[in-house]
């Protein structure tokens, strides 16, 4: 393999993994203790980008891994993101000036670039911004991407348990006020620019595994940013596939690698198996359920972690709507599960299958693996690897129909007419 693709592939994987830790970090749902001040400012930053009709800004990422023996203990790179509303948008990733990883939109078309498997797509073009942002990974990492949304603050805040004001600080001659937070994997800090434009100058993470450092050079506000920044021009050494998202999921196999996919549209395969409770699943015997969700997962596949909390809550928002999620844990022994439950507080349904022989007929790739299956007992979706909650959801809803949890139920209605007697 090639040196520069040697290292892309290792930052590529870098970025993963801190995309996973934040992911992780936000999917705890914990009641926020955030003093005013802290909470006024994040929330009058989080409003001033999704109020903006044009945003440019550059920033450098430095990453740290704090475990022992580390093979990449450190990396260095910089990302450019241009947005202009409502759907136009670049973001590049670079590492050592060569071009690692893009995401375009200029409107008409997205295309996705991901260096270390030589590919790229192009697809339609959502019509707004939060859509385009659904899928991208590096939009967690990035911070500003999730504050140009509606739901920026509740983005920025997701999985902190406290969080206050902390001393001024001067950052490259600008001063900026500083909000200190705590999440349950790590601390942190924002640095914002102090004035009219408060604008993200540092953001810092920290926990056991990964050191963190966000810092934002150039900010450019305005709604006339050129159309340039949002042509795409494919690296002439790649490869066009249908989708970058899923070759990366994969971890750049294709569809003929992971069988898995070519279930979509056949009918579930029945399976029977002990749960952690101690009651028994079997699928054919779920009844009275618009959608069931089945979940493959393992405690020692980081990225199971870290999208189990958020399928969680999904399906718990959705249970009105007749939506149940399952999860399989493959190869670990009940004493094992038990322990992880109990270490994360997770409270959902868990089924066992300790041999992983029972769950073969789901050709079970790479870890998660999520199958959504419908009332008439077909699939309709598989997803391998890290999946948005946002993505379930819109498929969920592409089928069925989606009941608001404080509506109210109907109340049974008495029939008082008698059924007449058939004249003879």
């Amino acid at each position: 393999m090639h040196v520069a693709r040697k290292v892309s592939m290792k930052l590529f994987r870098l970025f993963q993994c801190l995309a996973v830790t934040l992911f992780l970090c936000s999917g705890t749902m914990l009641r926020a203790q955030i003093d005013s001040d802290a909470q006024q400012l994040l929330e009058e930053t989080a409003d001033f980008l999704f109020k903006a009709e044009g945003v440019y800004v550059s920033m450098d990422v430095d990453v740290r891994s704090l475990e022992e023996g580390a093979k990449t203990p450190r990396t260095f790179s910089q990302i450019q993101i241009a947005a202009r509303r409502p759907n136009l948008y670049a973001r590049h990733v670079r590492s050592e000036g060569v071009l690692r990883d893009a995401l375009v939109s200029d409107g008409r078309t997205v295309s996705r670039y991901c260096a270390p498997f030589a590919a790229w797509d192009q697809k339609p073009a959502p019509v707004s911004m939060e859509l385009l942002l659904v899928n991208d990974e590096f939009a967690k990492t990035a911070i500003v991407p999730r504050l140009l949304t509606s739901h920026g603050y509740k983005d920025m805040t997701e999985g902190i348990m406290a969080a206050h004001m902390a001393p001024d600080r001067d950052v490259k001659g600008t001063a900026c006020k500083v909000v200190a937070f705590e999440q349950a994997d790590g601390t942190g800090e924002f640095v914002i620019q102090a004035g009219e434009e408060p604008l993200l100058r540092e953001y810092r993470f920290e926990n056991k595994t990964v050191r963190v450092l966000l810092t934002y050079n150039r900010w450019d506000i305005r709604s006339d940013l050129a159309e340039e920044l949002f042509k795409f021009s494919p690296d002439p050494n790649a490869r066009q596939v249908p989708s970058v998202d899923a070759l990366v999921a994969r971890g750049g196999k294709t569809s003929d690698d992971l069988p898995a996919y070519k279930l979509v549209g056949e009918l579930a395969p029945d399976i029977a198996l002990p749960m952690l409770s101690g009651e028994s699943f079997r699928l054919s015997k779920v009844e009275h359920k618009q959608a069931i969700m089945l979940v493959f997962w393992s405690s020692t596949e980081k990225r199971s972690n870290a999208m189990l909390p958020s399928m969680t809550e999904l399906t718990d928002g959705l249970m009105s709507s007749g939506v149940a999620l399952y999860t399989i844990n493959l190869k670990e022994s009940e004493e094992t599960i038990r322990e992880y439950m109990t270490k994360q507080r997770h409270q959902f349904l868990v089924a066992m299958d300790s041999a992983g022989d029972t769950v073969a007929p789901y050709k079970i790739g790479p870890l998660p693996q999520i199958v959504i299956i419908d009332k008439n007992n077909v699939i309709r979706f598989v997803h391998i690897g890290l999946t948005p909650k946002v993505l379930i959801q819109k498929e969920l809803e592409s089928f069925i129909k989606i009941v608001p949890e404080d509506t109210p139920k109907p109340e049974k209605k008495s029939s008082s007419k008698k059924k007449k007697s058939a004249k003879g």
